[in-house]
């Protein structure tokens, strides 16, 4: 099974649209789950209202502002992490942990979680949500194949990565180089 771990603000939220719930952003991440069959687990710290306070669901910010608008997306939630005192990373580990079906996941949050996720984590402007930019990295990780996506990449061009990717290997080169004529 494949599970993309969700945050709300700063992923399907903007903070150039006033941090309200964007129907771009939802629409990248219905693109996103339909061309993996990926299941969404919610992360959102939105969920610690009902999780932890008892909010009823049905008068909860979880619901009213967040999961009434995926539902208009036909986005319907598989599950939600378990509060474990505001740590998205331990709550993920932990889901992972009971969840030994889960065969490839995806975390897209705007906040840097811990190293258990290298690989796995697109890391979004929170300015903007999820975009465009996005949709080859999601996909590529929740086909198997991992990497780590740094911050420089999303905020390069393809262009621009392939000349700093040549700059670093002639660099590297010379000094091999360097190294074989002083032996």
């Amino acid at each position: 099974m494949k599970v993309i771990f969700l945050d709300f603000d700063g992923v399907i939220t903007s903070a150039y649209k006033n941090l309200e719930v964007d129907d771009l952003c939802i629409a990248i991440l219905k693109y996103i789950v339909a061309k993996t069959e990926a299941k969404i687990v919610v992360t959102a710290s939105a969920k610690e209202s009902v999780q932890v306070y008892g909010v009823p669901f049905e008068n909860s910010n979880l619901y009213n502002v967040y999961l009434k608008k995926l539902e208009q997306y036909n986005l319907f939630p598989y599950d939600y992490t378990s509060y474990i005192g505001s740590n998205r990373s331990l709550e993920i580990k932990d889901y992972l942990n009971r969840h030994p079906e889960i065969t490839q996941y995806l975390i897209l949050d705007d906040v840097p979680v811990s190293n258990l996720c290298n690989g796995h984590l697109v890391l979004l402007d929170e300015g903007w949500g999820l975009s465009l930019k996005d949709i080859r990295n999601s996909l590529a990780i929740l086909r198997g194949e991992l990497k780590f996506y740094s911050l420089n990449e999303f905020e390069q061009s393809p262009e621009q990565r392939v000349i700093d990717s040549n700059q670093k290997f002639a660099k590297l080169m010379k000094r091999k180089q360097e190294r074989g004529l002083k032996r």
